[in-house]
C-alpha cells in the first residue's frame, strides 16, 4: 500500500476550517478538537504550513475521541473550502479539488503528496473513494464528497453512500446515487 508523504507540508487553511466546522456540532468538539491540534502542532494558523504526518496523527486521534460525524461534518466544511467556481459542475468540481492539491501541500516530490480523491461519475450515480495513499479518515473523505455532491450536483441531490469493496489502488470506495 503506498504511503502518503509525512515529511511534506499542509496548509492550515482546511485544518482551521475543519476546527472551525466541529463548533457547529458542539462548541465542546470544538474545544477538544482545538486542543488536540494544539498539543501536537501548536495553534492552527490559516497561512501556517504543518507536517503531514503530525496532521495525520491528529485526525486519527479525533476521530478515535471525538468520532465519525464530526469527522464527516469537518470533511463537508473543508470541501465547501476548496475555490470552486460557483457555476462549475460537479465533474469540473472534482478536478478543481484535484488541481487545488498542488496548493494544498508543498515539500514534496510525490505528485499527491496526501493522496487523492477518485471519482467516476455516471449521471446521478458515482463510485467515489480515496486512493491508498490518503492521509485523511474515511468519514473525512466522505464529508468531502457529500459538499461536492450537494454543492455541484443537481439542486435535488440528496447523496445516498454504499460502501463497496475497494479496488485497485482505492484504499476505501462507495456507491452513491442522488
Amino acid at each position: 500500500m503506498a504511503k502518503y508523504d509525512e515529511n511534506a507540508e499542509v496548509t492550515g487553511r482546511y485544518i482551521h476550517a475543519f476546527i472551525n466546522s466541529t463548533g457547529e456540532i458542539s462548541s465542546i468538539f470544538e474545544k477538544k478538537t482545538r486542543e488536540m491540534f494544539q498539543e501536537v502542532i501548536g495553534d492552527v494558523d490559516p497561512e501556517g504550513w504543518y507536517k503531514t504526518g503530525e496532521v495525520a496523527e491528529v485526525f486519527q486521534r479525533i476521530l478515535d475521541d471525538v468520532g465519525a460525524q464530526t469527522m464527516k461534518v469537518g470533511g463537508e466544511a473543508s470541501g465547501k473550502e476548496v475555490p470552486i467556481p460557483d457555476d462549475a459542475t460537479l465533474e469540473e468540481a472534482y478536478g478543481a479539488i484535484l488541481g487545488a492539491h498542488k496548493e494544498v501541500f508543498k515539500g514534496s516530490d510525490m505528485e499527491y503528496p496526501g493522496g487523492k480523491y477518485l471519482y467516476e461519475l455516471d449521471g446521478r450515480s458515482a463510485r467515489l473513494g480515496a486512493d491508498e495513499a490518503f492521509l485523511l479518515p474515511k468519514p473525512f473523505a466522505k464529508g468531502v464528497h457529500t459538499a461536492m455532491i450537494e454543492e455541484y450536483g443537481p439542486e435535488d441531490a440528496i447523496p445516498e453512500f454504499e460502501e463497496v469493496e475497494p479496488k485497485d489502488r482505492e484504499q476505501f470506495a462507495w456507491e452513491v446515487t442522488w
